[in-house]
């Protein structure tokens, strides 16, 4: 089982996207600005589309890779439970992708998460396994 919370997924294949459709109108001639990063590219109404809103949203945000970690459990006989604690240190979490791979009888999942701390619980069976990744980004 594998389980996601993503936000702006697949946004750098869509900045990719427009800055190759942005290169192609400079070199027609129609805003040579937009295509080496002056200003942002228009349509012909003069509407800036939403992904073009959205990767000048995201970059406008600020936001830095602070936790990037992979964890895995995994029980012979007897199962166990725990938690992990990331400290935040008082970083505004913007966004998270949390990751989860079980076999057999087992979970992980995430307690708390705010400004102090992120915390993920976890718990397996016997024989059974869990491993996740959590990336969490914060304001810059």
């Amino acid at each position: 089982m594998i389980v996601k919370n993503q936000r702006n997924s697949g946004l750098a294949a869509g900045a990719a996207k427009n800055i190759v459709q942005t290169a192609c109108i400079a070199v027609l001639g129609v805003t040579f600005g937009a295509a080496w990063g002056g200003v942002p590219a228009t349509s012909a109404g003069g509407e800036r589309s939403q992904a073009d809103a959205a990767v000048t949203a995201e970059s406008t945000l600020g936001e830095c890779l602070e936790i990037d970690v992979q964890k895995g459990y995994s029980g012979g006989i007897f199962g166990h439970k725990g938690d992990d604690h990331y400290p935040m240190n008082g970083k505004n979490i913007t966004h998270l992708d949390f990751q989860v791979n079980v076999k057999g009888h087992a979970a992980a999942h995430i307690t708390k998460q705010d400004s102090t701390e992120v915390v993920v619980h976890y718990w397996y069976d016997a024989f059974s396994g869990v491993s996740y990744t959590l990336k969490v980004w914060v304001e810059c």
